[in-house]
């Protein structure tokens, strides 16, 4: 009877557990799908053009019209507006904007339309074809490590999501910010990153700077690989 009743007991709890992770999931899922897939990017002579958001690169000028969610993490050129950004700080109210204020990827513009400078160090992150998918690895939760990873860098790196680089399974990009790239820093490829340690040190690591501006720790040397020239020049130009 006792055996009996552990029994009932334990798969009562894992079926309960298993209800919150699809649950935590589907919500993270809900707030990946906040983040813009296309940015109009302005060229020097104010040309405007339709880009991906994977294809932004620190220094770009794009333009935010009213109603629009921000494509990239940056600062406001020019511009005034009032911008939504309750789903990265919980404000409950929109949060005035003007030139030299920040402004971060996934929240929603209001009535002004604004030219965003993207300054900040990224990080790229594959989360398609074969990369970050349950039938290469399993157990670990791929969403919500990009949710961390957005989370901890907040304020201090754009983390963006692609659906392939195709440099499969390996595709993970730490790009230096503007004052990294003047002191010869170039983006730094990651592989195989499934390690919650790993994800930890290259945190700390932007945080300190990232490419450029600050040594990686050592135990990402394991990770770190050499894409074809072709795959490099297409994310990296």
């Amino acid at each position: 009877m006792d055996g009996a009743l552990l029994i009932v007991i334990f798969a009562t709890s894992g079926a309960l557990e298993a209800l919150a992770t699809a649950r935590t999931q589907d919500a993270v899922r809900g707030l990946l799908d906040l983040a813009a897939t296309t940015a109009t990017r302005l060229s020097g002579d104010g040309r405007e053009e339709t880009v991906a958001t994977a294809d932004l690169v620190v220094g770009d000028t794009v333009l935010i019209r009213p109603g629009e969610r921000v494509g990239a993490d940056g600062r406001v050129l020019h511009g005034v507006s009032d911008v939504d950004q309750a789903t990265i700080t919980g404000e409950p109210l929109p949060v005035a904007k003007e030139a030299g204020d920040e402004v971060f990827a996934g929240t929603l513009n209001g009535s002004g339309a604004l030219r965003v400078k993207v300054e900040h160090l990224m990080v790229t992150v594959c989360r398609g074809c074969c990369c970050g998918i349950l039938a290469k690895v399993p157990r670990l939760d791929h969403a919500g490590q990009f949710v961390d990873l957005r989370t901890s860098l907040s304020g201090v790196a754009m983390v963006r999501r692609t659906d392939c680089l195709d440099a499969c399974e390996r595709a993970n990009v730490v790009q230096p910010s503007a004052e990294g790239r003047k002191a010869g820093g170039r983006p730094v490829w990651l592989g195989q990153v499934n390690d919650p340690a790993a994800v930890a040190d290259i945190t700390t690591w932007v945080n300190s700077g990232g490419p450029g501006l600050a040594d990686p720790p050592g135990v990402l040397d394991l990770y770190t690989f050499t894409p074809s020239r072709r795959v490099r020049r297409e994310l990296e130009d």
